[in-house]
């Protein structure tokens, strides 16, 4: 308020406003979900919009036995995530297909910047799926052909990081678009038993942190 008690001279505070927090892109997950069998709510291959942790229970349902899916948007939350889309895949077809349509179902949306397939990792458990790093290629493909986005990979699930193995791996994956990361986690499943997962759904949260941090997105 101006106070104008002496004349000629005006002394008046000046408070501004903090301001508004700043939005980077949106991270996107896929991978398998059971679904809740409403209508809509659990589509395959239609993103979904969520801004907690509760929404991916309440359309998905209970994560499968195998699936890395909805621990990756569980860690995402509980790390301070505050929004991510989320891409069920469809587990009638093979897991190329599944991932290739997944993300074409994801490239429309603009506002994406980090894109993480936990369920790739599922393909190691059986040798007649469809190789890993071929998926995560096509992931990393995505990603380059876009232009503005960049993917969250996990390495193979091993006791060290210099195995043969994952040395193949990241070479193989060698990209400005994307990256691979260990180590991998256990957490507790809903039955309370320990369950191992890849990293890349904390590092999606490191990552969306730091954006925010810099103020930059993209």
């Amino acid at each position: 308020m101006a106070d104008d008690a002496t004349p000629g001279v005006y002394w008046q505070d000046v408070f501004s406003s903090p301001p508004p927090p700043f939005l980077t892109g949106i991270p996107a997950f896929l991978g398998y979900a059971n679904g809740n069998g409403k209508p809509g709510e659990d589509a395959i291959n239609q993103p979904q919009l969520l801004t907690l942790w509760p929404h991916f229970e309440q359309r998905y349902g209970v994560p499968p036995d195998t699936g890395y899916l909805a621990y990756a948007v569980r860690g995402f939350f509980e790390n301070g995530g505050l929004m991510c889309y989320v891409v069920r895949l469809d587990e009638a077809v093979s897991p190329k297909k599944a991932l290739k349509a997944g993300l074409k179902a994801l490239a429309p949306l603009e506002r994406i910047d980090l894109v993480c397939a936990p369920d790739i990792m599922r393909a190691t458990a059986n040798p007649a799926n469809d190789r890993v790093d071929t998926l995560q290629c096509a992931v990393l493909k995505h990603c380059q052909e876009l232009g503005d986005r960049f993917a969250i990979l996990d390495t193979l699930n091993t006791d060290t990081a210099e195995t043969v193995s994952v040395r193949d791996q990241r070479q193989s994956l060698s990209s400005s678009y994307g990256a691979i990361y260990y180590p991998w986690l256990v957490v507790s499943d809903p039955k309370g038993n320990p369950h191992s997962i890849g990293f890349s759904g904390s590092e999606v949260q490191c990552r969306t942190d730091n954006l925010l941090k810099s103020g930059f997105a993209g």
